[in-house]
């Protein structure tokens, strides 16, 4: 059934939350144009094919994985938190790409508070393993907050990993 609305954010106790996941790609894009990834891209392509996959952007030779995080348990911000195959699959590619020369980046925007970022303890521990391996392996990480005031969803600091 359609519907003549679509729900962009909802209301919670700390604010304002981005729940469609459609603004992720393009709130992603505007951070990493004004230097999210540690560098301002001369180039930015999105939608990039390597290999098997399909990555969010190609920033220069940089290949960047975008992934939205909303579960925040005792403040930390965790991905993914439903089993993920794709995201699995995801990391792989970017090791890959790593091994083979380019830069490989994991990009995790939260849109909630939190302090840190982790992948979850529990809900994927082939994801969480993965992970691991992706930042042994040369696959950078960056993270980055939004919040939504005044209508517009803003960028609000970096999001380091937790210890």
């Amino acid at each position: 059934m359609k519907t003549d609305y679509t729900l962009l954010a909802a209301r919670m106790e700390e604010g304002w939350v981005l729940i469609n996941t459609r603004l992720h790609a393009p709130v992603a894009k505007r951070a990493i144009e004004r230097g999210v990834l540690g560098f301002t891209p001369e180039t930015l392509r999105s939608e990039v094919t390597y290999g098997h996959s399909r990555f969010d952007y190609l920033a220069d030779d940089t290949y960047v994985e975008l992934k939205g995080c909303s579960l925040v348990l005792e403040n930390r911000c965790l991905f993914p938190n439903a089993p993920t195959a794709r995201g699995v699959k995801h990391l792989e590619s970017l090791i890959h790409a790593a091994r083979s020369g380019y830069g490989a980046v994991i990009l995790i925007m939260a849109v909630r508070p939190c302090d840190c970022f982790a992948p979850h303890p529990d809900r994927d521990p082939a994801f969480r393993k993965i992970f691991a391996k992706a930042i042994a392996n040369g696959v950078g990480y960056r993270g980055f907050h939004i919040r939504i005031e005044a209508g517009r969803i803003l960028y609000d600091g970096p999001l380091p990993l937790c210890p």
